[in-house]
């Protein structure tokens, strides 16, 4: 049990000497760290040292006696508690420097997501990071994991393309609802997650119906690929309004003349193609 304990204890940042020392002390009356040592058979100079590392942890407390100085062990939970205050802190720290690193590089290449939880996180950090549209095509569960996440980037002014399989009541956004929506699901007999935002990123993602495996997912900064997506996606949304349109010749001109096409509108990710392929080769030429 103590073994399992200390491992755990290790995992949280304490190492095994560290580990060791709190959960005796946990059980244990309070003692000074030479006792500690004989009773552990640690050498006192190290135990001396793992005292002044969970005292600075918040795991142990000392008392100002000084001669003859006692350690006791805080309570587990307030020690966890104040492990996650500062692991959360760390993480904090650590996210703004990467954050202010920039990549030398420009990676355009597809990779394969194996988890459920990194497929939904990159999803959402796609919308997050978003800066004038996205295109997302979500069945019912696949949608709850990154509804607020839509609804945020919608509250920013990003133009949202939404194409939904039932009915949601949602603000800032009027959903494309396939018409055929429950069919799809039953047919498919699991969660779709299609998204383009900016049409310079992309993922595509198919779980199982609870949304606890994932069969198959791809990521990609590819511009071509993503604006190729982006169009389909486009397409389709267009498609399905028409549909829906039928005999109303005034909404279906309406509809096609509006600037939600490729070479009709500005998308990030096509003037970023335009300006690396074909400018570039136009100017060779």
């Amino acid at each position: 049990m103590h073994g399992k304990i200390n491992q755990l204890l290790a995992e949280l940042g304490l190492n095994n000497l560290e580990a060791e020392v709190y959960t005796f002390l946990l059980v244990n009356e309070s003692q000074t760290a030479y006792r500690i040592g004989k009773k552990l058979s640690k050498p006192t100079a190290n135990v001396y040292k793992a005292i002044e590392v969970l005292a600075r942890k918040g795991g142990v407390l000392i008392s100002e006696n000084e001669k003859n100085r006692l350690c006791t062990a805080v309570s587990a939970k307030e020690f966890l508690q104040q492990l996650q205050q500062n692991f959360q802190q760390q993480i904090t720290e650590a996210e703004t420097a990467l954050s202010q690193l920039e990549p030398e590089y420009e990676d355009e290449a597809v990779y394969r997501l194996e988890s459920v939880p990194l497929a939904i996180e990159r999803c959402r950090n796609m919308l997050k990071n978003v800066k004038e549209i996205a295109v997302v095509d979500a069945f019912p569960l696949a949608f709850e994991s990154i509804r607020d996440a839509v609804e945020e980037a919608a509250e920013r002014g990003v133009e949202i393309h939404l194409q939904l399989y039932s009915e949601v009541e949602l603000d800032n956004i009027t959903p494309i609802y396939t018409a055929l929506g429950a069919e799809s699901i039953k047919h498919w007999q699991c969660q779709q997650l299609n998204v383009v935002t900016d049409g310079e990123e992309h993922l595509i993602a198919l779980f199982n119906l609870n949304m606890t495996e994932l069969y198959q997912a791809v990521w990609s900064r590819s511009l071509y690929q993503s604006c190729i997506l982006h169009v389909g996606l486009i397409h389709e949304q267009t498609i399905m309004r028409l549909n829906e349109a039928k005999e109303d010749h005034e909404a279906i001109k309406k509809i096609l003349n509006e600037p939600r096409f490729f070479r009709d509108k500005e998308i990030p990710g096509r003037r970023k193609l335009f300006t690396k392929f074909v400018d570039v080769k136009q100017q060779s030429e």
